[in-house]
């Protein structure tokens, strides 16, 4: 009964919410370790009978994806042990309890598990496989500071376990798209093209890599955990600063014997997010993370304007942009 039950649910795969009937789990016998087991990661709210408080420590521990959990009692309880076993490991976290049920509510940004730190942190480079390994190792071996190890996966698949990461952060990538939606004529960056059809279709791909995105950083991350983003993006007026540094990238293709059709090909999958779009506080709540700050900060790499006023020569502008974008 149980393994037809959790595969039905594990094909649910848009199931946010999971009610678990009372007969169902008293006719069954079933314990904590049996809910916990059934129940996908991607259920972030659920209500579950129980045969004693004490199960609801096995339940919060194990499924640390849940924003929120209701528990139900068969008769009137003292629940003094359990709200004081949450105020001890979940300092934050915020509880309602009455006679014969008890909610709890969690949250991304709540749950603070003393039970299980660690003095020693353990940091996962993730790249694909083609990035340049050899210098991120070698950096390691100079670092003892902390344990590193390296993933090679794309940032837009799940890259580690569920519920194993406690910070997150990505730094100016997600700007690049999975993949190019179409080509673009006299230009390589999509901001650059005033035509609404192909802005349309650059937009919506990356609207639906940044759900992917979140989707995937919100099953690894546990309860509590927190993702720092930094975020290539554009003000309000739809400008990053750095226009001009791709203008000359398009300038510099033009002069190369490429043939017209591999011009057009030169289109790179790329899209600068405004801070709305960057800033969907609706489609963090899907994935339930909580904002807890942001900021939209203007900047203009500096070997530009010190080409720009002619202080350094073209070359050693081209090598400095070579070493900027292979960051």
């Amino acid at each position: 009964m149980r393994t037809s039950i959790s595969s039905f649910l594990q094909r649910a795969c848009c199931l946010a919410s999971l009610c678990i009937d009372y007969d169902l789990s008293m006719y069954n016998s079933w314990t904590a370790d049996n809910i916990s087991y059934i129940v996908p990661s991607y259920v972030k709210h659920l209500k579950v009978s129980i045969k004693n408080p004490d199960e609801i420590k096995i339940v919060l521990k194990r499924l640390q994806q849940l924003s929120s959990a209701q528990f139900r009692f068969g008769h009137a309880s003292c629940w003094r042990k359990i709200t004081e076993w949450i105020d001890r490991n979940m300092s934050h976290s915020s509880y309602k309890a009455d006679a014969y049920s008890f909610i709890v509510w969690l949250g991304k940004n709540s749950i603070e598990f003393n039970e299980s730190k660690h003095n020693n942190p353990l940091v996962i480079h993730n790249d694909l496989p083609t990035n340049d390994w050899t210098s991120l190792f070698q950096l390691l071996v100079k670092d003892n500071s902390y344990y590193g190890v390296a993933s090679g996966h794309s940032f837009y698949e799940q890259c580690l376990p569920n519920h194993s990461v406690g910070i997150g952060y990505c730094s100016t990538s997600i700007h690049w798209l999975s993949k190019k939606p179409c080509n673009i004529l006299n230009h390589c960056l999509i901001d650059a093209v005033t035509c609404p059809k192909v802005n349309e279709e650059f937009r919506q791909q990356a609207y639906l890599d940044y759900c992917r995105f979140l989707k995937h950083r919100s099953c690894e991350l546990i309860s509590g955990g927190v993702l720092i983003l930094v975020v290539l993006a554009t003000n309000k007026e739809g400008k990053r600063g750095n226009e001009e540094f791709h203008n000359i990238l398009y300038e510099c293709a033009q002069l190369l014997p490429f043939t017209s059709n591999e011009l057009i090909d030169y289109t790179i999958p790329a899209y600068f997010r405004s801070y709305d779009e960057c800033v969907d506080e609706k489609l963090f709540a899907e994935y339930s993370f909580d904002l807890i700050k942001s900021q939209n900060v203007m900047m203009e790499p500096p070997f530009l304007k010190s080409w720009k006023e002619e202080q350094i020569t073209f070359d050693e502008f081209a090598r400095l942009s070579t070493s900027f974008v292979r960051g």
